[in-house]
């Protein structure tokens, strides 16, 4: 989309709302209300955001992360495949922590991430040193482990090595 077109659109959403606004109902509230502008967005249009609601902690990590993520995402459309496979392991902690990070966050741990440019990157990459980039949990891979050993139905869906292979049973009468 051309900057030209996302002014249009603005233009075009801030003369609805204005239309649609109640009588008690200020444009800034509007705008949080109804299109879900940020303070700082609302300034970059020239919107004067001092009567907007105030968001909470939580509500702004969100957002930031929103934004580091589609960045992130932007960055991984421009990479080779072999870059995106080398990659994997953090590409799935940064898809990981943009899943869990605002749902797990207290309002202190999203006021202190909210110190970050890019409290993503941050988390993801705690997340990575304490769990390695595969991110997979030792119960979890222990469980999985246990499974496998205990039905031993992979063995019918995937290729032994000959001397595992299960002789043709023979049957006698």
């Amino acid at each position: 989309m051309t900057e030209e077109r996302k002014n249009e659109l603005l233009t075009a959403a801030l003369k609805l709302i204005g239309t649609h606004m109640d009588e008690d109902e200020n444009l800034p509230r509007a705008l949080s209300k109804h299109l879900g502008m940020t303070v700082d967005e609302m300034r970059e249009c020239g919107v004067e955001a001092a009567d907007a609601p105030k968001q909470s902690a939580r509500q702004r990590l969100g957002q930031k992360v929103a934004s580091a993520y589609e960045k992130y995402q932007t960055s991984w459309i421009s990479m080779t495949p072999a870059e995106l496979i080398e990659s994997a392991g953090e590409i799935a902690a940064v898809q990981r922590m943009v899943a869990e990070l605002v749902e797990n966050a207290s309002e202190d741990d999203a006021e202190y991430l909210l110190r970050f440019k890019n409290p993503l990157e941050v988390v993801s990459d705690a997340w990575c040193s304490a769990n390695g980039p595969s991110a997979v949990i030792d119960e979890e891979l222990s469980h999985i482990l246990w499974e496998l050993s205990d039905r031993r139905n992979a063995e019918t869906e995937y290729e032994l090595e000959p001397e595992y292979r299960a002789a043709e049973p023979e049957f006698s009468m």
